[in-house]
């Protein structure tokens, strides 16, 4: 019994230094040094007025759209959870999302540029983690 209760606590010991390494290298790839950072968020907050507001809303909640459905929302709580987590990974499948479109999403490669896709992908985590608000 003790054995068996020794082997679990190495084994709980183990998987919670995995958990922790793998936060530690998504939060090390999400790094943007500050000065583009910024440059970034400026140019994300103002795509996303200029675009996105009237689909997404002003708080990046959901809004109504001309056909009577329901815009998803940016900032389910469980989108915050996870971009605290694995933040590099929810900015890749956000900046997916915004390239691909969806049918009612247009395909946002072929009307932005990668940067300013990469700078929405940016706004959309940093807004999730409470680190910066909209205008």
């Amino acid at each position: 019994m003790k054995t068996a209760l020794k082997i679990l606590r190495i084994a709980a010991a183990a998987l919670a230094l995995l958990i922790a390494g793998t936060v530690a290298d998504e939060h090390a790839r999400a790094h943007v040094p500050a000065p583009e950072r910024q440059a970034l968020l400026a140019r994300g907050k103002a795509l996303y007025a200029a675009r996105r507001v009237a689909c997404h809303g002003q708080a990046m909640r959901s809004v109504r759209l001309p056909d009577g459905t329901l815009s998803p929302p940016l900032d389910k709580p469980g989108f915050q959870f996870f971009f605290w987590v694995m933040p590099a990974g929810m900015e890749r499948t956000v900046r997916e999302k915004i390239e691909a479109g969806n049918a009612a999403m247009p395909q946002f490669s072929k009307l932005l540029s990668p940067t300013d896709i990469q700078a929405l992908a940016l706004l959309v985590r940093e807004v999730n983690q409470g680190r910066t608000a909209l205008p």
